[in-house]
């Protein structure tokens, strides 16, 4: 039998070890850094859904916006929260698909709602997909996806200028909660003119 503290000592290497290859999960968070100030703005994702066309094709849709928010009709400029929506286009295969600092195999759109003025970020990053793409649930992870305010309304205070976001999260598939979301961003992105 090995000693009390072998045991111990034995148990916190694993712990670290986990916790450093992430094997708790993903964090179902989102960070938006600017570049210039250093101002960020954090989101806690509560809902993640996403629609897959194929292998390689996904729209996530990364909220901390209620439920109802995502019901047809909803005026975008009564909410205050954020929609993210991360469009993968090419599933990274080793061996085959470059990974240089400049690689993008992802778009990401960014809508920040508050006080009835909208702001629309976007930009492009590489992600690294967590599961098959067209499983119940996928996700993955990103960071350093340069984004930029893209659109807003007329008051919208942009506080961040160009930025970087990570993220990291996992999404159940649902073709049509995502399309609710999807519709919602079109809805705002419709009120929102180019600075």
């Amino acid at each position: 039998m090995r000693p009390l503290s072998n045991v111990v000592l034995t148990a916190v290497a694993a712990l670290l070890l986990c916790t450093q290859s992430g094997c708790f999960g993903p964090s179902n968070t989102a960070r938006l850094i600017s570049s210039q100030s250093q101002t960020e703005l954090a989101s806690t994702l509560l809902t993640r859904v996403y629609s897959a066309v194929d292998r390689n094709t996904a729209d996530f849709y990364l909220t901390n916006l209620p439920p109802q928010a995502a019901k047809p009709g909803t005026d975008p400029l009564t909410l205050t929260g954020t929609l993210i929506h991360v469009h993968l286009f090419l599933q990274p295969l080793a061996g085959r698909t470059p990974l240089g600092s400049d690689s993008c195999n992802v778009t990401v759109r960014q809508l920040v709602l508050s006080g009835g003025e909208a702001g629309v970020y976007a930009g492009g990053a590489f992600m690294t997909p967590r599961d098959p793409i067209g499983e119940q649930t996928s996700g993955g992870r990103f960071t350093h996806a340069t984004l930029q305010l893209l659109a807003r309304t007329g008051n919208f205070n942009d506080l961040l200028g160009p930025s970087e976001m990570s993220a990291d999260f996992n999404a159940t598939r649902n073709d049509a909660a995502a399309q609710s979301w999807a519709d919602l961003l079109t809805r705002a992105i419709t009120v929102t003119k180019h600075p």
